[in-house]
């Protein structure tokens, strides 16, 4: 990355601290099992002074040191960023995505929740095991303790990699792309509504020198028969969700554009753009199947969204060729002229 932008620090300080710390667990872990061994006790006092704080301390110091690793890991001086909308496939876009996650780990802020499920699970592991294994016997020796080491070892070594990945740096609020997978799930959906010719991911995208950032993704739908007539934007803030639609219409005649916005608070399409004639609301050509929309309604939105750009096409006379497919297929009757 450009020096100018975004510097590396270096990391060894913190690197070797979490050798130590990994092999400090280790050898907790070596002795909590071993203790346990040669007590061989089901005192639940016993059993948490040894099973349970150690993992417990070493679920914290991973935490705080993956953290406090992130938050040096760079400096950052932000330049001013221009943005452009770039037009991607789905995947090409999810292609674009893994390779910039790995080259921008560092100022990177995702978080996974199996990166925290995990060392929970083996606390608990660590904690039950022994517990129940006085009633079996401790005939299990060595392969016990290893198991407490190695169990120990992995809480830190996760709940570091986790504390790293999920806390934030200077960079990390221009840097990690939001709503990229919602938004990828709303194109591959968008796919299957009736009329819809060409599903593709709009991001907005910025470049300084080899640094490239991305924001404000959204999906393009293409409407079969008006393509250049015509586009479908879409918005999605949660995954198999949409909660923003926008319509828009450049007339046959090209004398003017007609745009529907729809979002998760109206009841129905708002349509704008009529001469002389304030936005009101559009009712649904195709009934909601509850009565009502939801934003988890994705195919009914879009289908309608199809739907009142394709009559309004045949309203201002359009050709009814373009459009006599589409919605036949989405069950409507060509209304007469």
């Amino acid at each position: 990355m450009a020096s100018a932008i975004v510097v590396y620090n270096s990391l060894k300080g913190g690197l070797v601290a979490a050798v130590i710390l990994t092999v400090l667990f280790g050898l907790i872990g070596y002795w909590a099992g071993s203790e346990w061994l040669i007590e061989a006790s089901d005192d639940l006092t016993i059993l948490l002074a040894l099973f349970f704080l150690p993992p417990v301390c070493a679920l914290v110091s991973g935490l705080a040191l993956g953290s406090r690793l992130k938050k040096h890991a760079v400096t950052y001086e932000a330049p001013k960023w221009e943005y452009s909308p770039t037009v991607h496939d789905i995947g090409e876009l999810t292609k674009t995505m893994k390779r910039y996650r790995g080259e921008n780990f560092r100022v990177l802020a995702t978080s996974n929740l199996l990166h925290f499920f995990v060392p929970a699970l083996l606390i608990v592991a660590i904690t039950t095991t022994p517990y129940y294994a006085g009633y079996i016997g401790i005939g299990i020796g060595l392969v016990w303790v290893l198991f407490t080491v190695i169990a120990t070892v992995m809480v830190f070594c996760l709940s570091c990699y986790a504390g790293f990945t999920s806390s934030r740096n200077a960079a990390s609020d221009e840097f990690t792309p939001k709503l990229i997978r919602e938004t990828a799930w709303l194109a591959k959906s968008s796919e299957k509504i009736p009329g819809v010719s060409e599903s593709k991911i709009v991001v907005d995208e910025a470049t300084n020198g080899p640094i490239r950032i991305y924001r404000s993704p959204r999906v393009l739908l293409r409407v079969r028969g008006l393509e250049e007539w015509s586009y479908i934007y879409c918005w999605s803030n949660e995954l198999r969700a949409i909660n923003r639609i926008q319509c828009s219409l450049t007339l046959p005649d090209g004398s003017a554009r007609v745009r529907w916005i729809w979002s998760s608070e109206d009841p129905y399409f708002v349509k704008h753009g009529e001469r002389n004639v304030e936005s009101y609301y559009v009712r649904f050509p195709l009934p909601p199947p509850q009565g009502h929309m939801d934003v988890k309604d994705i195919k009914p939105l879009l289908s309608n969204a199809v739907a009142i750009v394709c009559l309004e096409w045949l309203a201002a006379g359009g050709m009814k060729q373009s459009v006599e497919p589409t919605l036949q297929a989405l069950g409507l009757t060509l209304p007469r002229r």
